[in-house]
Formats: C-alpha cells, sequence, structure tokens
C-alpha cells in the first residue's frame, strides 16, 4: 500500500476593478520523497471580456492524491492564458496551455504548447451548438469537436 501525506493553504483577494489575484502553495511527503507546488493566478471580467492567467510550479517530487491511482508524479511547470467574450450570440474563448515536466521524473521529460479555440451559442427549441478545435505546437498535431445538443426531459 503506497503512502502519501499532502496539504496546501490558498488565499484569493479581490482587487476591485482590477480582479482577481490568487495564489496557492502545497506539500507532499510519501517515504524517501518530498514536493512542492506554487500557484498564482489572476483574472478579470469587465463588459463582457473575460481575461485569466495562470501559472504553477512544482519543486521536487510532487504528487497529488489522485496520483496514488496511476502512480504518475505531478511535478511540473505550466502556464495558462485565456480569454473569453460574447460574440455573435454566443461565448466565444481562444486559451494557450504550455507544461513542461522536468527531466528524471518520468521516463521522458513531456513538453506540450497546446492553442484552442471554442464557440457556443443557444439554438432555437433549447437545442445547443460547441465547437472547439486545438493545436499542439510541439508535436504539430490538431483536432476539433462539434456538439449539438438537446436536454431530456419536460420544462414547465
Amino acid at each position: 500500500m503506497e503512502q502519501l501525506a499532502a496539504g496546501g493553504l490558498g488565499v484569493t483577494a479581490h482587487l476591485g476593478e482590477l480582479g482577481l489575484l490568487s495564489g496557492s502553495a502545497a506539500l507532499s511527503a510519501e517515504p524517501g520523497f518530498a514536493g512542492s507546488q506554487w500557484t498564482q493566478a489572476w483574472q478579470v471580467s469587465r463588459s463582457g471580456i473575460g481575461v485569466r492567467a495562470a501559472r504553477t510550479q512544482s519543486a521536487g517530487r510532487f504528487r497529488a492524491l489522485a496520483s496514488l491511482q496511476t502512480g504518475a508524479v505531478a511535478a511540473r511547470h505550466g502556464t495558462e492564458l485565456t480569454l473569453t467574450g460574447a460574440m455573435a450570440g454566443g461565448d466565444l474563448s481562444v486559451g494557450y496551455v504550455r507544461v513542461e515536466t522536468p527531466t528524471g521524473l518520468l521516463a521522458a521529460p513531456l513538453n506540450t504548447s497546446v492553442g484552442t479555440v471554442g464557440y457556443s451559442t443557444a439554438l432555437p427549441r433549447r437545442w445547443s451548438l460547441k465547437t472547439s478545435a486545438s493545436h499542439d505546437f510541439v508535436q504539430s498535431a490538431a483536432g476539433g469537436m462539434i456538439e449539438v445538443s438537446h436536454p431530456f426531459g419536460w420544462s414547465s
């Protein structure tokens, strides 16, 4: 049976019209290994436009409790940027994520850099449309999806 102890603390500060600033720190320990992780984020929403920027950095052999099922080491450095807003009767989002796993934590280092774009809108008669596309800049791979949905049940 694996043993892992983990704990953390986070804080969020409201900066008025400048948005929200948040930060957190976590520690993990298991027999023979220990690690830490810090996250900082800022987000603001004004006039229907939202912006979010976040940075995560790990040191040592940081593991989250969820990793007990997979055995994966969660130590990484990551950056996330997201822009959202209303457009043409729906919602548009554009994002960028970069994740790096330092050498030595996995069999091979993981470096990925992905851009995303998505759009969702309500259609007549309770139907909805969602589309998204992504591009992995490291592996030169792309993907996407289109979803048309209608809820089950009755409305009163």
